[in-house]
């Protein structure tokens, strides 16, 4: 029986409908967010210290700071200053970094190594029936990557282009900069931009399943994902929902780090640095958990509908 006649013959459920119970079965198996933290952070800690590095190799001072230690975020000056220096470092910069970032995607294609071989390792001890496909999972981990940063080149695009048309053209004529309706436009295709990958990316993330459950190639994977048939909506419904909570997290991390801001005075820049750092440390493990449970999910969601062997099916196929 196909995933299309099993699906016919079964009670219709939503796509989150499972998930407090995936979220409570990956709560019980912290082991699974162990690997998740392990095999993400461990492979873009080098991606991001060599990238800070080479900016700093291009005259890129990111740690600009113009007003001093009264600089505030909250003032709507400082902000525009901190941006207008931002944009101006990217718009000189974008060509030679182009060209010389090489070894930063050397590092992105080792970071897709790295996390084919946790995704492989992940799936495999949260369902036993996932048979192991390392280098079809270090492929599709690398496409990913290539695929994300095309989306990020593209908002850093319209970014510098809204920047350039807003801001700077009204400034070299003595006019007021359009702040306003060029942030507005950046919003909107922010926006735009994640409906769009949180609507497309589930295919890069059902397809290793397929590959370790059928054992198919990257290509045959990929295919096998997009004909997924009365699945497709529901992955979908899991990929945005999961991304409003990324956002969510996002928005909860930085206000807690801004919880002591208010105190700063009477606190040590120890103390600061030490509430940063676990902020950061929770956001990363609530993150990967989260991580974990979309994939849990979609695990759950592809066995329901019979899209993955049977147990007594694979023991069978072992045995001949």
């Amino acid at each position: 029986m196909n995933g299309t006649e099993q699906a016919s013959s079964k009670t219709p459920i939503r796509g989150t409908q499972s998930f407090v119970g995936v979220m409570s079965e990956v709560w019980k198996r912290p082991s699974l967010t162990a690997i998740e933290v392990l095999t993400r952070w461990i492979a873009w800690a080098p991606v991001l210290l060599l990238t800070g590095a080479f900016l700093g190799t291009l005259g890129m001072d990111v740690h600009f700071n113009p007003a001093g230690a009264q600089a505030s975020w909250t003032q709507l000056q400082t902000s525009a200053i901190l941006l207008e220096h931002g944009a101006y470092q990217l718009s000189f910069h974008a060509g030679q970094f182009a060209l010389n970032a090489l070894p930063i995607l050397a590092f992105a294609a080792l970071w897709g190594v790295i996390s084919g071989h946790g995704r492989t390792l992940l799936l495999h001890r949260f369902d036993s029936r996932l048979i192991p496909r390392r280098l079809t999972l270090c492929l599709l981990a690398m496409a990913r990557v290539v695929l994300f940063t095309a989306a990020l080149a593209l908002w850093l695009a319209v970014f510098l282009v809204c920047w350039i048309h807003f801001v700077q053209v009204p400034q070299s004529r003595g006019e007021y900069p359009g702040y306003v309706p060029g942030f507005a436009i950046v919003i909107l295709f922010t926006l735009g931009l994640f409906v769009l990958w949180s609507s497309t990316s589930w295919i890069l993330r059902l397809a290793p399943v397929l590959a370790m459950a059928h054992r198919l190639g990257p290509v045959d994977a990929l295919r096998a994902a997009w004909k997924t048939g009365p699945l497709r909506g529901k992955l979908i419904e899991i990929n945005l929902v999961m991304g409003v909570v990324k956002v969510g997290l996002l928005v909860w991390s930085l206000a807690l780090s801004s919880c002591p801001l208010p105190f700063a005075n009477n606190q040590t820049q120890e103390f600061l640095n030490w509430w940063w750092l676990g902020t950061v440390a929770l956001w990363i493990v609530s993150s990967a958990y989260f991580h974990v449970v979309r994939q849990a999910a979609y695990v759950r969601l592809a066995d329901s509908y019979d899209f993955l062997p049977h147990e007594t099916a694979r023991q069978g196929n072992s045995a001949s």
